[in-house]
């Protein structure tokens, strides 16, 4: 009877380490909180579906506690403001948008919530340099936390293949898509 107990022990606490293991080294965020949501018109989706929400231009979308106003998509071969010019290999996407802080804590956006991604499933991180040339304010709009009940105006640029179409925004901590119509 001891050399089961001893084994029974034995393979618990095997399992709950290749559990605890699983959770760290995975590639999937953790569920986020139920309040997370996109809105498309009246109805509400849950993030974890990952539909695509189809805004218009100026029509705000909220996830989790930030609403998010697409205002533009402008795609050319250059950024540039005085002083800085990039060319693009392909084309630049360039996205303007506000965000406003609608939870009672500080949020911090950062490049690596966002991606682009186009109808053949080819995916496109934000091209730092570019953002930069493209910001009109002098603060980076990623560098400071957007303090709750505040709206902050900004740009991303994303440098995509020059015959990429069906761009979708993907913001990756829910996985909300974001159909851009280009």
């Amino acid at each position: 009877m001891k050399f089961s107990s001893w084994m029974l022990l034995i393979s618990g606490l095997a399992i709950v380490g290749v559990a605890i293991w699983g959770y760290y080294t995975s590639s999937f965020p953790a569920p986020l909180p139920a309040r997370n949501r996109a809105v498309q018109e009246s109805k509400t989706t849950p993030a974890s579906e990952a539909t695509p929400v189809q805004p218009q231009m100026d029509r705000a979308f909220v996830f989790g506690d930030v609403e998010y106003t697409v205002s533009k998509v402008e795609r050319s071969a250059t950024v540039s403001k005085p002083g800085v010019s990039i060319t693009a290999t392909g084309s630049f996407v360039q996205i303007s948008f506000t965000v406003k802080n609608l939870g009672d804590a500080p949020v911090v956006l950062t490049a690596a919530d966002f991606a682009l991604y186009d109808s053949q499933g080819r995916g496109y991180s934000v091209h730092q340099a570019a953002t930069a040339a493209a910001a009109e304010e002098p603060v980076a709009f990623f560098s400071e936390a957007l303090q709750p009940g505040l709206t902050r105006t900004g740009v991303i640029v994303f440098e995509v293949h020059e015959n990429a179409s069906g761009l979708r925004l993907r913001l990756l901590n829910g996985y909300t898509e974001v159909d851009l119509g280009q």
